[in-house]
């Protein structure tokens, strides 16, 4: 629930800051970039044949004799015009802002009359100049229109400019103010519709490029003359023919009329970019915009929906969602772009996911540290530390539930520790245990082993969980040993009273894992195993012992550990008896070989053998003086009994 609520937060909070980078003028320029890249990937297209450009180029500049220098004639343009209307063009729209009469009349006459024969289009500009001198001074904005004839002799007046943005010329849109709102732009005036007529591009619209510069059919101007070169049949005829500056190695003030366009190979002069939106006008092909609230609000909710589905799954599937979400949303813009349509992603491809991410990737790993770090403070009370460093790295082990495997379990317990309290105050008692078990569990912890619980004066340790081990057996025994010199040391120190541990040892299936309910749970052992090792520990009192194992668990610790076999006991519950086994620091050979010989003729019912050997073993104060003691109830009772078949030297206990 935690997770969700700060996914939800988090989405929001990307949303809301894609939403004012995404309206910012910064936001609008890196949006429109992706037009470069989908112009590129679609690659070069044919272009309408009913627009096409005569070109003022460097071929016509050598062809005609004009220097670079210098204006073009304008009775070459008036030439020009009359052959044009010989070719039987549709419209001639100049690309050219014709202000100022010539230094000749007769030829500003002779372009006049050649205008007024032909529809044409001629281009205004605006400008601006100072109002005012001083801190009383202020720019105005001025139309500049073409010389008084030369309009009048001109079909359309049109704006030449076009709407530039960082450089590059995508957007149909140009500023009007209240001298240009009543003129037309010059590709508009070329395909014959006034600004802002219902089904023309208009508001946010971009235009349709068909590909790097020179895809709109273009002729060299010189090619009009007949003396100077020649066009094919029909080149010209019924075309809307657009005249202008149009250079590949333009430079100083020519080159202020290239722009970059959505290609990398090189600028394109505006008149074919004024030929290109007109083509986009005749064919109804461009690239449609929807208006800034729309697309505004419709990214902002997918934002927020993208970024909930990258970061609300575990950051390799977020990663998964990431990729295939940026490759969705650019798959959707490319076949929009491809349908006519412009659909944003930029900001949301390349800062918005990303970003979101990356916030929920170091999140996810900050909280999920911080739970390792629980969970290893947690553990560390019952794990050794590097086995604790291991679990906090699996949270998912304090799940509800358990696992059914094999493992060792030991118990301990403080022999009288009844009557060792009784003597001493509840602060001593307290202070003794913990001194105590401190001690212990860090023999314990030194072994590997996990402290399931502390029971009053007693503790219960497994190995082979919640880690696996292989030699959790041994680690067992070996711990059980480690146990008794620890009590050695304690009592050696005689700032407590002397105490006695016994330790019980089983290996066997058993049930591990958080056990209880989902409120509150243990993790914990349970099962007939569990439950055999703590029945052990308490043998320890009938046979004189400090440690008992199974043979099971003796079986599974290998070579290496002194050992004695003390006999078969018949728990409450077993159809069988079970071998066990002390554990201890050293054993004397007589000692050895006496004790196995009387528990052996004890094994055969041998009764009169085995009785004065065990009397031996008391005689001699041996440490298994008890357990002799416990051999010769059992003869005496074992005597005057019918035994069952198969006996096998077994000694049943009813109760702990």
């Amino acid at each position: 629930m935690k997770r969700s609520l700060l996914t939800l937060i988090l989405a929001g909070f990307i949303a809301t800051l894609h939403l004012f980078i995404f309206v910012s003028p910064e936001g609008t320029s890196r949006e429109l970039t992706v037009v470069d890249l989908w112009s590129t990937m679609r690659g070069v297209l044919k272009a309408p044949e009913d627009v096409v450009l005569l070109s003022m180029d460097e071929a016509s500049y050598s062809e005609l004799g004009i220097s670079r220098t210098q204006a073009w004639p304008r009775i070459v343009h008036a030439k020009m015009l009359r052959r044009l209307k010989e070719l039987g063009a549709k419209r001639v729209v100049m690309d050219i802002v014709f202000l100022d009469p010539g230094a000749d009349p007769a030829v500003d006459e002779e372009l006049a009359a050649a205008m007024a024969g032909i529809p044409i289009v001629l281009g205004a500009d605006t400008g601006s100049r100072n109002q005012g001198s001083g801190v009383n001074g202020f720019v105005v904005e001025e139309l500049l229109t073409p010389y008084a004839p030369f309009a009048a002799a001109a079909e359309k007046i049109a704006l030449v400019k076009m709407p530039e943005r960082d450089g590059f010329l995508r957007e149909f849109i140009l500023p009007r103010s209240y001298l240009t709102k009543g003129y037309p732009t010059l590709y508009e005036a070329a395909a014959g519709v006034a600004h802002e007529a219902p089904g023309i591009p208009s508001g946010r619209d971009l235009l349709w490029y068909y590909g790097p510069p020179g895809q709109i059919p273009t002729y060299a101007y010189y090619q009009v003359f007949p003396e100077h070169g020649a066009l094919p049949d029909g080149a010209l005829k019924d075309k809307v023919v657009f005249v202008g500056l149009n250079l590949r190695t333009g430079v100083g003030a020519m080159e202020k009329d290239s722009y970059k366009v959505p290609f990398r190979q090189g600028t394109m002069f505006g008149v074919e970019v004024q030929a290109t939106a007109a083509a986009n006008i005749l064919a109804n092909k461009w690239i449609k915009r929807a208006s800034q609230n729309q697309e505004s609000l419709i990214m902002t909710a997918a934002c927020f929906f993208l970024v909930l589905l990258v970061c609300f799954p575990l950051p390799h599937w977020g990663f998964v969602a990431l990729v295939l979400s940026s490759l969705s949303v650019a798959g959707i813009s490319y076949a929009a772009f491809i349908s006519g349509y412009f659909v944003p992603g930029v900001m949301l491809l390349t800062y918005a996911l990303p970003l979101a991410y990356l916030i929920s990737t170091v999140t996810y790993y900050f909280f999920t540290y911080r739970s390792q770090q629980k969970v290893k403070r947690a553990f560390a009370l019952y794990l050794p530390k590097e086995m604790a460093k291991k679990m906090s790295k699996n949270p998912d082990a304090l799940k509800l539930g358990g696992e059914d495997i094999v493992a060792t379990a030991l118990f301990t317990d403080i022999a009288g520790f009844t009557s060792v309290a009784e003597k001493m105050t509840a602060t001593e008692v307290s202070k003794m245990l913990n001194v105590y078990f401190t001690r212990v569990t860090k023999a314990i912890f030194a072994k590997e082993g996990t402290v399931i619980k502390f029971i009053g004066d007693a503790i219960f340790v497994i190995w082979g969980a919640p880690l696996k081990q292989e030699n959790h057996a041994r680690l067992a025994c070996e711990a059980a040993l480690a146990i008794g010199k620890v009590v050695e040391a304690f009592n050696a120190e005689k700032i407590f009273p002397a105490l006695h541990t016994r330790v019980g040892v089983h290996t066997g299936s058993m049930v591990v894992g958080n056990l209880g309910s989902e409120e509150r749970f243990d993790y914990t052992a349970i099962g007939d195993a569990v439950n055999f090792a703590a029945r052990l520990e308490g043998l320890n009192k009938y046979f004189g012992t400090s440690v008992l194992v199974s043979g099971e668990s003796l079986g599974q610790a290998g070579a290496g550990l002194t050992s004695l076999f003390v006999g078969k006991v018949k728990a409450a519950g077993k159809a069988e008896g079970v071998p066990i086994h002390t554990l201890l620091y050293e054993c004397p050979a007589e000692a050895r070989a006496e004790w196995e010989q009387a528990v052996e003729f004890f094994r055969k019912r041998e009764w009169d053998a085995a009785e004065p050997m065990f009397r031996k073993v008391i005689e001699r104060g041996a440490f298994l003086s008890r357990g002799s003691s416990l051999y010769l109830m059992q003869i005496q009772k074992n005597r005057g009994a019918v035994l069952p078949t198969g006996w096998d030297g077994e000694i049943s206990f009813s109760e702990k």
